[in-house]
């Protein structure tokens, strides 16, 4: 990480949330078919449109600071990628498989949500308005599929629950 300044470090974080955009772009499709949920499909679907609408919002302000976006950044996006593809391999019931794909996905949109209030706050502290002003729209709008998947959470978990007693019991 070659940083040295405060705008240096910012333009370092937009490079970084945009690989992990690139990444939820390349795997989420994958992720959204091996789920047994439409509710849940249609969120991922979703977020992967947003998560396309974001990368561009990122490169039009890494552009405007003369950089461009850097492949390879964003291991914790490239940790949970492979969680998630465990996930798809090892779980089989589709209720259990949904409710841990939950748990990944919003682990994936937590982890934008603090990189994206991260960015905000360097371009607040840069003075930069108008980065600031498109990364605060990028993140109440990952603010808002979290809010998604945190009810279909509890309806997973609730299916998953009801899977796991029928196994205990045998019926």
């Amino acid at each position: 990480m070659d940083v040295d300044d405060l705008r240096s470090l910012y333009l370092n974080e937009l490079k970084e949330v945009r690989d992990c955009e690139a990444q939820i772009i390349e795997g989420m499709p994958t992720m959204a078919a091996s789920v047994g949920s439409s509710g849940l499909r249609s969120v991922i679907a979703q977020h992967v449109e947003q998560t396309m609408l974001h990368g561009q919002r990122v490169e039009t302000i890494l552009r405007r600071h003369g950089t461009e976006p850097e492949p390879g950044l964003d291991q914790v996006a490239a940790a949970l990628a492979r969680k998630a593809g465990q996930v798809m391999c090892e779980l089989f019931d589709p209720d259990l498989r949904d409710a841990a794909l939950i748990t990944v996905t919003r682990r994936v949109v937590n982890h934008q949500i603090a990189a994206y209030s991260a960015a905000e706050n360097y371009a607040e502290a840069l003075r930069l308005g108008i980065d600031r002003h498109s990364l605060l729209a990028i993140l109440q709008e990952e603010k808002s599929i979290d809010g998604q998947l945190a009810g279909l959470q509890s309806e997973a978990n609730q299916m998953a629950l009801l899977v796991s007693c029928c196994l205990i019991d045998g019926t």
